[in-house]
Order: structure tokens, then sequence, then C-alpha cells
């Protein structure tokens, strides 16, 4: 698809058009998000494309295809980059302002990004908070589908060799959700992702690698302690505390992080 050239008129006739709907590979945006919300779901929609087959974002068009078009804005470019960077790894997406189709009154426009899709060593483009946890979006039939499934997920994560020392961010962050559970877990997505963590440190033959690895899985194994302790607890009527073992885990955790950062960050 090329909207090189088009005029307002001929972008409203390809709106009307009953094939013209938002898929895989076209997203409709009434408005250039400035609130935290309308960010998030714009970061999950750069990485959506860029995970999937690439597509097309056309800011100023509502989700009936009605035009209204949105402020001419100088500084787009920067703003979006702004947006689409943080909280997003790697933060590597490669777009571009595609076409700025002016309406007939002046001062608004359409805006056009078009976001390619990533190479296999450049992706998947994970979105990530503190405190909401991480995931893989996914631009699927209209919609962003946030990846869960684990075949999907070992399909698009642990084939990315280069992501791998991305995957350090990924690991402080679900660490430190785990050291705030009252019974800590791994998410079958968590554990992908430290599965990957190892994988490439496990590769790399240098001294950092056995480091980063025995430290994980001394953490996974505390885990699976201090759940095991919480179990045997309940089940003889008693309150599941696990005190000493919790204790062992947030110190295993606290080492890893301030390796990491020492070592890496």
């Amino acid at each position: 698809m090329n909207f090189k050239g088009w005029d307002i008129d001929k972008l409203k006739d390809w709106l009307r058009q009953p094939a013209t709907q938002e898929n895989d590979r076209f997203d409709w945006k009434e408005r250039i998000p400035d609130d935290e919300s309308g960010k998030i779901r714009l970061k999950k929609a750069f990485c959506g494309f860029a995970n999937q087959k690439g597509g097309f974002i056309l800011f100023g068009v509502d989700n009936n295809r009605d035009i209204a078009g949105v402020e001419k804005d100088g500084e787009l470019v920067t703003r979006l980059g702004q947006i689409v960077t943080t909280h997003v790894t790697p933060a590597t997406i490669n777009w571009n302002l595609h076409e700025c189709i002016n309406l007939i009154s002046g001062g608004r426009c359409v805006y056009i990004v078009r976001i390619n899709e990533s190479l296999p060593g450049e992706k998947p483009h994970v979105f990530y908070k503190q405190g909401e946890g991480l995931s893989i979006p996914l631009r699927m039939s209209g919609y962003i589908r946030e990846l869960t499934r684990g075949e999907e997920i070992r399909k698009l994560c642990l084939d990315q060799d280069a992501f791998y020392p991305e995957y350090g961010r990924h690991v402080i962050e679900i660490l430190k959700k785990i050291k705030g559970q009252a019974e800590p877990f791994f998410t079958l997505w968590e554990t992908t992702i430290c599965q990957g963590f190892k994988t490439y440190w496990r590769s790399t033959g240098t001294e950092k690698g056995p480091v980063f690895v025995s430290a994980l899985e001394d953490i996974e194994g505390k885990v699976t302690n201090l759940k095991r302790t919480i179990i045997f607890t309940s089940t003889e009527g008693s309150e599941p505390t696990g005190v000493q073992d919790r204790e062992q885990l947030e110190q295993a955790i606290d080492r890893f992080i301030d390796k990491y950062r020492t070592m890496i960050i």
C-alpha cells in the first residue's frame, strides 16, 4: 500500500470502500494521544505491527472511518519517537511519517505513519512497565492481542538470539514482582523470558555467563522451596509463613539485581 501523493478526496473514497477496515495492516487513531493510557495503547500498536508484518496508523480518522483530522504538528516525529521508545524493548522499531494529507480547511491533516516489520534478530518488541508486567503485543484481525501461549512465545522469543541481552531488564522486572508476591510464582511468559536469558548467557563463553545463570537458577529454586513450604503448612492446617525461605529468596533477588546492575547496566 502506498498513500504517497494522495489528496483528501482520494483518502475519503478509499475509506468508504466496504473492504477498507481496521485489520492486520491498518489502524485508525482519532487523535495523537497526550494521556498515559492513550500512549500505552499507541506503544502496543507500534509493537504489534513491528512484531507481525508491519502496517499503517492513520491519525485523524475515527472508528467510523470519518475524517476529522488532527492539528498539524512540526514536532510530530519527535513526539511519536519519545512515546514509542519508552517502556519498549528493544526500542528499535523501524517507522516513518509516510504521508501528510491536508484537509480542505487549513491547519488540519491526516498523518499516515508506516511501521515496518522488524527483522528476526530485532523482535519481538516487548512492552513493559514497572508494576504492570510485561507483554508481547501482536496485531491480529484488527486488534492488539498480547501473547500468552507458550508455543507462540517460544517461537517468537527463543529463536531470537540477538534479543537475549535485552532480557536482563525484563528479568529484573519479573524478580521485583516476585519479591512482592505473597505466594511467588513464575508465569509461563516469565519462565520463557528467564529461559531465554539463561540460554544466552550460557552461550557467551564469558565469565559473567555462569554467574548470572547460577544466580537465576538459585532464585528459581528458592521460589520452588517457598511454594512447597506454603503448600505444606496449608495442608497441615497452620498459617502458611515460610519466613526463613522468604527472606532467603528476597536476599537472593537483591543480590542478583545488584550484580546485574554492577556488571551490565
